[in-house]
């Protein structure tokens, strides 16, 4: 049984957590062994990297399961509470090369914030 483990890594550049400024990777390690690029979001601030985990497991499983991600794919999922479009670019950062693995980063393309009255999209402040 081959595993795919989703890693949490602080990222260089920001400063250690606990400090609320730093900025996490969040990246898989075993897609590759499927054939399939890993996946990854990078400068994950410390209150999103439980959604960000999720996701990246989700389309982990996703691309394991029905279908593999490929770079230029817009991804989303009704099933969020914020409706985000994904988009699947290349990484560009040389430590997959170095490891020879190729991957995808997830970066937000599009957010979609609806009414929590009558969910439609986002209505004018009226005037009081």
């Amino acid at each position: 049984m081959q595993v795919v483990q989703v890693n949490l890594v602080p990222e260089q550049g920001f400063p250690n957590p606990p400090n609320p400024e730093c900025r996490f990777w969040v990246n898989t390690n075993g897609l590759h062994a499927h054939g399939l690029p890993e996946i990854e979001i990078r400068e994950v601030p410390p209150m999103y990297v439980g959604a960000a985990g999720d996701r990246v497991n989700a389309w982990a499983y996703y691309s394991l399961r029905d279908c593999p991600i490929e770079a230029g794919e817009a991804l989303g999922s009704e099933e969020d509470p914020i409706q985000m479009r994904l988009l699947a670019v290349e990484s560009p950062d040389p430590f997959w090369m170095e490891h020879g693995r190729r991957c995808l980063r997830l970066v937000v393309d599009q957010v979609a914030f609806h009414c929590c009255a009558c969910g439609e999209g986002e209505h004018p402040r009226e005037e009081e």
